[in-house]
């Protein structure tokens, strides 16, 4: 009985956050997919903080991640001029829309970092919403409202898996995450490096879901980041 107590001591702090939801296929995503996404900001956060007594190296690492945002919001920008393609045939105010309160996520932030994903995840969520909305009303189609969850669900999973990918260079074979191979990898001047940024993720850390579509699944053993669906 000790023992089983033990496995759910708290070993650091963490900020709980609760996540509240609008779009029904991005709260049906998180709930499958979420543990996994997050284990990718739990792990880049990790070596965030790990390499806060070498700023040189911490900077090479966080400008990575800045980069990686700023191309995600490329694609933020594609998905809002679609939706608002979609809006200008709306004539008529629409009813009131009912969301279950059950669309909520629960995210336990141990780093900063994981703010910069709780914005993208609000600025997604938003998105598809307003396309779920106009469904709805019969002015967006089946396909309108599948090419944006699509959409949405590849920002999401190619965020994480680049994150993986990069932060894993080389051959693994089993195990735990190394930090010192990544750490190893970045002072040779790794990360940035086209041999990295262009890497595909591995057949591997790949499954595919219902839809027929890639979906991440990396060894992600070691995360402590539980999302649940509430």
């Amino acid at each position: 009985m000790a023992e089983q107590q033990n496995t759910n001591i708290r070993r650091r702090k963490v900020m709980q956050v609760n996540l509240k939801l609008a779009s029904e296929q991005l709260y049906l995503f998180m709930r499958k997919e979420g543990s996994v996404t997050l284990g990718a900001f739990e792990r880049i956060g990790s070596l965030i903080k790990m390499l806060a007594n070498n700023p040189p190296l911490q900077q090479q690492l966080t400008a990575w991640v800045d980069a990686l945002f700023e191309e995600e919001n490329k694609e933020l920008v594609k998905m809002q001029a679609q939706k608002d393609v979609l809006a200008k045939s709306l004539t008529v105010d629409l009813p009131p829309v009912s969301v279950p309160d059950s669309y909520q996520i629960d995210i336990e932030v141990a780093h900063p970092i994981y703010w910069r994903f709780i914005e993208l995840i609000q600025a997604l969520d938003g998105l598809l919403d307003e396309v779920e909305v106009l469904w709805l009303a019969g002015v967006a189609d089946d396909d309108n409202l599948e090419s944006a969850r699509r959409q949405a669900i590849t920002i999401i999973r190619r965020t994480s898996m680049k994150i993986f990918t990069v932060t894993a260079p080389g051959k693994r074979e089993g195990g735990k995450f190394d930090p010192s191979k990544f750490i190893a990898a970045l002072k040779l001047g790794a990360i940035g490096g086209a041999a990295i940024d262009e890497a595909e993720p591995t057949t591997k850390a790949q499954t595919t879901d219902e839809q027929g579509e890639v979906a991440i699944s990396p060894d992600s053993a070691e995360s402590e980041v539980i999302a649940k669906a509430s």
